[in-house]
């Protein structure tokens, strides 16, 4: 029908330019220029029929998905079941002879299972002050942590260190089983020191003597001369 159309025009306009009064080049001119309106008429047409194709197609398309459709696959991930090291206490066996380590507070006390020792109490403490020459008593409460009961003929004896005392031995005089405890007593005197010296600590250490040194308590003090920077 369109076709049909266009080409009447066309033959209109031909009609048209063999009226009498035209010139053959204006007559060609018109025939030129119906045509070309003629063909852009035709080409309208045929690019809205086209689009009308197009639209008609994609209302009526139904999508096709591209490639598989994603599924959800659960995870799954092994259980784990914590590892834990089985740990076996490692024991020191400390043998009975030679004087035990020094322990905290000036006492000292060795591992032995037998002999066996621990300071629960003392006086003065540790790190307290004194001018040269002064004199006092170091007392030790200590505790039987062994196994075996001490003699009341043992001794406490001076075993190393800064001899501050005049008195290097003494019999315990008393029995102490396991757990009980003995308060021991040693007369202590500060020494001299020069000025530039002033502030020095000094320790000296006890022990037990049952035939070896097994329990080593000791005293440590500050010697302070006055009047200087110590």
């Amino acid at each position: 029908m369109k076709k049909t159309l266009i080409v009447m025009t066309v033959l209109a306009v031909l009609l048209g330019a063999c009226l009498p009064g035209q010139t053959p080049e204006q007559a060609q001119d018109q025939i030129n220029t119906a045509v070309a309106a003629a063909i852009a008429t035709q080409q309208h047409l045929i690019d809205q029929a086209v689009a009308l194709t197009l639209t008609a197609v994609a209302q009526n398309a139904s999508p096709t998905p591209i490639g598989p459709t994603p599924t959800d696959i659960p995870l799954s991930f092994p259980t784990l079941t914590p590892v834990v090291p089985t740990v076996t206490p490692l024991v020191l066996n400390t043998p009975s002879s030679g004087g035990g380590g020094g322990g905290g507070g000036g006492g000292g006390s060795n591992t032995s299972s037998k002999y066996s020792c621990a300071v629960v109490a003392e006086k003065p403490y540790d790190g307290a002050v004194f001018k040269p020459g002064d004199s006092f008593d170091k007392t030790w409460t200590i505790k039987n942590t062994g196994t075996a009961t001490w003699g009341a003929d043992w001794e406490f004896e001076y075993f190393r260190g800064d001899d501050m005392s005049s008195v290097h031995g003494m019999g315990t005089n008393q029995v102490v089983k396991p757990g009980e405890t003995i308060t021991l007593l040693v007369e202590i005197t500060a020494p001299n020191v020069a000025p530039k010296n002033s502030g020095k600590i000094f320790v000296m250490t006890w022990s037990l003597n049952n035939g070896t040194h097994f329990c080593t308590p000791y005293v440590a003090i500050k010697v302070v001369v006055p009047g200087s920077q110590p």
